[in-house]
């Protein structure tokens, strides 16, 4: 919330977010398996941060200055060969997995600019798989959600206020490794599929 990160074409980042030079820096902290953001940053709302320490329980960890709770459901758990960059990542098996963050005003996006991105891959067909889902109890409204159109070749599709906004013309394939960003800048929200609008 606050800020586009990307406001055209670009070349999808092939190094982890927290060690580009806009993004948050990093600090091992004494006697944990994760780390520590400077909080320096004070426009991220949420940044996951899987602690390369596969298995221990403070993997997921929110690592933005506002430090939420990140809950996991069903039998989400960190696989370090579901990675692009880095030690690990999260793997949801398609069945009750999912991370909750409690509600709060900072994921209203109002009129304002803001950026969602993050990697995914998908290892098996599935109805309509979520990758995000702002929606509260499944309602329709002004929640931002993320989902594959599994009538459509899987093409990544952005939706918010009971209406889909803006699908993909590409879409993915099983065990294939993609950046999705999602940006709004002056008035007009544009989705990046590995840097191309």
């Amino acid at each position: 919330k606050g800020t586009a990160l990307y406001t055209s074409t670009f070349t999808r980042p092939t190094i982890r977010f927290d060690l580009r030079d806009n993004e948050l820096k990093l600090t091992k902290t004494a006697g944990k398996s994760f780390y520590e953001t400077d909080k320096a940053k004070n426009d991220v709302n949420t940044v996951l941060h899987i602690s390369p320490g596969v298995g221990d329980s403070e993997v997921i960890k929110d690592i933005s200055m506002y430090n939420r709770s990140i809950t996991p459901s069903g039998h989400t758990f960190i696989s370090s060969s579901m990675t692009v960059s880095g030690a690990a990542g999260i793997y949801f098996d398609g069945t009750g997995d999912y991370l909750t963050i409690p509600s709060s005003a900072d994921f209203g996006f109002g009129t304002g600019d803001f950026t969602i991105e993050f990697w995914f891959q998908y290892t098996g067909a599935t109805t309509y798989p979520y990758l995000l889902d702002g929606r509260t109890a499944g309602a329709n409204g002004l929640f931002p959600s993320i989902y594959l159109r599994s009538d459509d070749g899987y093409k990544p599709a952005f939706y918010t206020n009971a209406s889909q906004r803006i699908a993909s013309s590409v879409g993915c394939s099983i065990d294939t490794w993609y950046h999705l960003a999602i940006a709004r800048t002056g008035g007009t929200t544009t989705m990046y599929l590995n840097g191309t609008s």
